[in-house]
């Protein structure tokens, strides 16, 4: 396909798609945060289910993504993108039917695993339909889309919680994904490309591989949950981190063994020897362990610490994601002339924006102002925006569009894992900080709003560590690609 062939109105058509299905994906994790503590009120949910229904659908997401990207590429995007849509959109239905912590829990397990399905087909679609400018633009209106779930999403959950009888209201954060599900599965049935680019391969999926990933990703994960119900923080299993290090090696001693003798791996060498994927990866982590769990401790520091209905935590939120998405959206038109610059920029104004926001609550930690509590988020969200679509431009620039389904698979995982962390560690910093009696998700009038502050405020220094770092790392790519010219 000629390069005016992708760039024609079809091709934009088929994405308005593609991203839909993306937006329903994203609008279900944003959606949720908001809807907390509501939904651990009436479900009798305590801080682990919370990091269980929140972190778990991010964990079985990344842990599933592999291996979906993989039949994406074998046995076609399309067919795996009908899989994950319909899949996501009947889990919707069950978790929004839940009558316990446990069964929410598992039925979200599920919902990531048809999340996997779905989302690294819309990365390979793009990197199918679209070539030069046209991608960037294309990757820059879905960083929109993210943007826009993520401000959709609190306002319109804070919005159903509050207007609907509470024992229904966060049921319908759920059960909204359903007629977006009936309508995009049959517009892609009908209009989406066949594919089968791996038509005579096999599956062939690196199971010990992905085993390995697995048990370093839960290894890690675990002690942050489990301190979370524990009277004291050093109480927790912290030894499994070490577990988590050595199945990291094991990882990687597996992976070169396979990779070396011809089989299939998670990590094949052609990826993993690219350095614009490996620096992106990177970045992208560090990415998501400093913004994913924000959203999280923000919900709960406005509303079971300041005692915020949910539809005033939601429009606080909002100028982040509106921010974001305008950025985003024009930040896809950039990243061909700025390059890495525009996502060092970006870290760097984010850093700055998360550091201000810990700042107000530290210097004012008894009466936020919400309106410059909302302006800050703005400005953050602005240079937020700025990394995403960049980012990810950018990081799969030098794979081959037969790879691209494993390629950003293997991108989303290693991002997922680190949202996953962060969920945990930046919820643990905040309960920790708290007395038993504030660990409820609801306010309690005992527990003052500058001991809140004080724990929103140790939720963001992960954060704040996490962008220092991505920014290391965009700088030292930046010197790369100038030394290459």
């Amino acid at each position: 396909m000629s390069a005016e062939q992708r760039d024609a109105p079809q091709p934009w058509r088929l994405f308005a798609i593609i991203v839909t299905a993306s937006f329903m994906a994203l609008l279900d994790t944003s959606i949720v945060n908001v809807a907390l503590p509501t939904l651990s009120r009436n479900l009798g949910a305590n801080p682990t289910h919370e990091q269980w229904i929140v972190a778990g659908y991010s964990l079985a997401f990344a842990l599933s993504l592999t291996a979906a990207g993989r039949a994406g590429d074998v046995f076609g995007r399309k067919r795996m993108f009908l899989i994950g849509a319909a899949g996501f959109g009947l889990l919707s239905l069950l978790c929004g039917m839940s009558l316990t912590p446990t069964m929410l829990i598992v039925l979200r397990l599920l919902q990531g695993v048809f999340g996997a399905v779905l989302i690294p087909t819309v990365s390979g679609f793009i990197q199918q339909l679209f070539s030069g400018p046209a991608r960037g633009r294309a990757f820059g209106y879905l960083g929109m889309v993210i943007g826009v779930s993520t401000a959709v999403g609190p306002v319109l959950g804070g919005f159903l919680v509050s207007v609907l009888p509470e024992g229904i209201g966060w049921r319908s954060i759920f059960l909204i994904n359903v007629p977006i599900a009936a309508v995009i599965v049959p517009l892609a049935w009908r209009r989406l490309p066949h594919d089968r680019p791996g038509a005579r391969e096999t599956l062939h999926l690196d199971v010990p591989g992905i085993g390995l990933v697995s048990v370093a990703t839960i290894a890690l994960m675990l002690p942050f949950v489990l301190a979370t119900s524990m009277a004291h923080v050093s109480q927790a299993p912290w030894w499994l981190i070490g577990v988590a290090a050595l199945a990291v090696v094991g990882f990687v001693l597996w992976e070169r063994r396979e990779d070396a003798a011809g089989h299939s791996v998670v990590a094949p060498r052609d990826l993993v020897r690219t350095a614009s994927f490996d620096y992106g990866t990177i970045i992208g982590t560090l990415y998501f362990l400093g913004f994913t769990g924000f959203f999280l401790t923000l919900a709960l520091y406005l509303q079971a610490g300041l005692g915020m209905p949910a539809w005033q935590a939601g429009l606080i939120q909002m100028p982040f994601a509106v921010g974001s998405a305008t950025a985003a959206a024009r930040a896809g038109r950039l990243v061909s002339t700025w390059g890495r610059r525009l996502v060092t920029l970006g870290l760097l104004g984010a850093l700055v924006g998360f550091g201000s926001v810990d700042l107000l609550v530290s210097v004012h930690p008894d009466s936020v102002n919400p309106w410059l509590l909302a302006a800050l988020l703005l400005v953050t969200g602005v240079f937020s925006g700025s990394v995403i679509s960049p980012n990810a431009a950018l990081t799969l620039e030098h794979v081959p569009v037969t790879r691209s389904s494993t390629a950003a698979a293997l991108q989303q995982t290693m991002q997922r894992i680190g949202g996953t962390i962060s969920i945990t560690a930046m919820t643990l910093a905040f309960y920790a900080t708290l007395p038993a009696a504030g660990r409820s998700g609801a306010h309690v009038p005992g527990i003052s709003n500058a001991t809140y502050s004080g724990a929103f405020s140790a939720s963001l220094h992960v954060s704040e560590a996490c962008f220092a770092a991505a920014v290391l790392v965009a700088l030292a790519d930046g010197r790369r690609r100038s030394r290459q010219g």
